[in-house]
């Protein structure tokens, strides 16, 4: 028998995956890898054994709406297919394989194949002459023990055909779709996301249709009391899980309106940058050259940043008025972390650290679960957002002088942030920002 396997391949900038990447591979971003071409390959230092093999990992696919909306995916094991996929959004995947799809030996080949690859300056994205496919973010493979599929775990007290309801903003759907993807969940609960937008009507109606709802968890949000009061008479005597809309409005205290940001032609139906900088917007019609914008902006900054004492004071005073009527409490948590980790990629988008702590203070939470099955989905939890960036596509960069005056150890000089497709520095983002210049050709 040989030994149990359990390895985890990063794909972002300093990872490990130079390692494994054979022919097809772009170099590493800030978050990923680009599966570059028609064709791209793994090698995996894998010993072929008598028990299956999980391989589980992250991907995105490169699309440009309406033009591109989806992209297939085929993953091939020593040449034979295991899965053929098509892909929108952000997907974490697992693959089971048998230890007849194994070769013997070491190494184990995966093949990606991505027939729609296209390069994102022939749909007018950029000048990028690359054919890009999937951007894969992270992979790992874990030796199961005799079954093709772990274990099911008992100790979900919920019936066969039982529901969750998710009421709230993206966030919430974030925290939905994290939950559905948990093995312990499949073919036990289903998760059902009900966005804010909904009228009465729609509520009732989609509430209906879910069936036999087991609990709701619902985001408090500011203004929603009449849909929170149809929530709480829809419910019934359902358990019913509150927890707060989270911000970090402390490292983006520049944030507010702009008078440019209005809708304009595809792309920029939501505005051109949709998170307005007063600073930037006041110099619009500043002459200079990059630099002299740059500088400019840093030195208004100085002259406008909060005192870091008194605004690390009101935005917990903030967190705290959020969260007051609600079970789910992370104020502790954003304010023991921020420092150290990124918790935001902007003042209203959480990170993936963020979104896996209020997805297990809500589990935490909730009455459906017993110590056994709760410690089982824990550990399911943990290992799906290994490499999970959370909401991350449209990031913000933080002002240095607002890193420094808070001591952000995870900020550092010459970063890049992503904004949609497009990955610039703190330098880079604001003269864009600053010269309102289109940022998708």
């Amino acid at each position: 028998m040989t030994e149990p396997v359990d390895l985890f391949i990063d794909f972002a900038e300093g990872g490990n995956s130079g390692a494994y990447k054979g022919a097809g591979w772009s170099d590493e971003e800030e978050t990923h890898s680009w599966m570059e071409g028609g064709v791209a390959e793994l090698i995996l230092p894998i010993e072929g054994g008598d028990r299956p093999l999980a391989l589980e990992f992250a991907v995105f696919p490169f699309v440009h709406p309406p033009l591109l909306e989806r992209q297939q995916l085929q993953v091939e094991v020593n040449g034979r297919l295991a899965v053929s996929l098509e892909l929108s959004d952000t997907e974490e995947l697992r693959i089971v394989l048998t230890p007849d799809q194994l070769a013997g030996s070491a190494p184990q080949l995966l093949t990606f194949r991505q027939p729609d690859a296209v390069s994102p300056s022939s749909v007018g994205v950029s000048d990028d002459p690359r054919r890009l496919g999937c951007g894969l973010m992270w992979l790992r493979c874990t030796t199961l023990n005799g079954a093709a599929e772990p274990a099911a775990p008992t100790a979900l007290p919920v019936a066969a055909h039982g529901a969750i309801a998710v009421y709230g903003d993206a966030q919430a759907r974030e925290l939905a779709q994290l939950a559905a993807r948990l093995p312990a969940f499949e073919k036990k609960i289903r998760v059902v996301w009900l966005p804010p937008e909904m009228t009465g009507p729609e509520i009732e109606a989609a509430w209906r249709q879910i069936g036999d709802v087991a609990q709701l968890w619902r985001q408090v949000l500011p203004g929603d009391d009449d849909a929170a009061a149809q929530l709480r008479s829809l419910a019934g005597n359902t358990e019913v899980v509150t927890f707060p809309r989270l911000t970090m409005d402390l490292l983006w205290p520049f944030a507010g309106d702009d008078p440019r940001c209005v809708p304009e032609e595809y792309p920029y139906e939501a505005g051109r940058y949709v998170f307005g900088d007063m600073i930037g917007a006041s110099l619009a019609e500043t002459p200079g050259s990059d630099e002299q914008l740059v500088a400019e902006y840093l030195h208004r900054s100085a002259e406008a940043c909060p005192d870091p004492s008194q605004a690390l004071e009101s935005y917990a005073a903030a967190l705290a008025a959020a969260e007051h009527t609600c079970d789910v409490r992370l104020s502790d948590f954003l304010l023991g972390k921020f420092q150290r980790q990124k918790l935001f990629h902007n003042r209203n988008d959480p990170s993936g650290i963020t979104l896996h702590a209020l997805t297990e203070a809500v589990i935490e939470a909730s009455s459906l679960f017993d110590g056994e099955g709760r410690t089982t989905i824990m550990d399911e939890l943990a290992r799906l957002t290994q490499g999970y960036q959370g909401m991350f596509m449209m990031q913000v960069p933080v002002n240095p002088v607002v890193a420094g005056r808070y001591g952000l150890a995870w900020c550092t000089p010459g970063q890049r942030y992503r904004y949609l497709y497009n990955r610039w520095t703190f330098d880079e983002y604001t003269v864009q920002y600053i010269r309102w210049r289109p940022w998708c050709p």
